[in-house]
């Protein structure tokens, strides 16, 4: 046998761990709420147990309050590549955090992040909240290399006039 006849099979899967700061801002003069919540970033997370999903608040100032939410993770799949690559593409790329909101807490608890604006997509149309940030370059990184290894562009065929 030769290494030619071991064909390697591109990754279907990769999943990594991560950390989300959310930033809760007071809001004045709304009549429908009185805080407002941004995901300031997303950050590799390499010593958090992936078992284990905790928040902590790390600053606490008199206009606004910032929380660190460890133990999620950022699954990366084949057949999302090409949201993936248009992410990339884009003037800034993102990631997303999907939440719902926690009424024992009083605050948005993420769930699920994602690079793809598709799944992004879908979960804010059934209703969940989802916040967005800058990726980083280390996290950008990942999701490049995992694009560049699995995505294959569908070939764009063109149609021909009946005549």
């Amino acid at each position: 046998m030769t290494m030619s006849d071991f064909k390697r099979e591109p990754e279907k899967y990769s999943k990594f761990q991560v950390k989300v700061m959310m930033e809760k801002k007071d809001v004045a003069d709304n009549p429908w709420t009185d805080v407002s919540w941004k995901s300031i970033g997303v950050m590799i997370d390499s010593r958090s147990d992936p078992e284990v999903k905790r928040f902590e608040r790390v600053v606490s100032d008199s206009d606004y309050e910032q929380y660190l939410w460890s133990g999620l993770s950022l699954s990366l799949y084949v057949d999302e590549c090409e949201s993936y690559y248009y992410n990339l593409l884009s003037e800034t790329p993102l990631i997303f955090v999907i939440s719902r909101q926690n009424e024992v807490l009083n605050l948005p608890e993420p769930f699920l992040v994602t690079a793809s604006f598709d799944e992004a997509n879908a979960y804010q149309e059934s209703d969940e909240l989802v916040y967005s940030a800058p990726v980083s370059p280390d996290i950008y990184c990942r999701i490049e290399g995992f694009v560049l290894e699995n995505y294959v562009p569908e070939k764009k065929i063109k149609r021909k006039r009946k005549e």
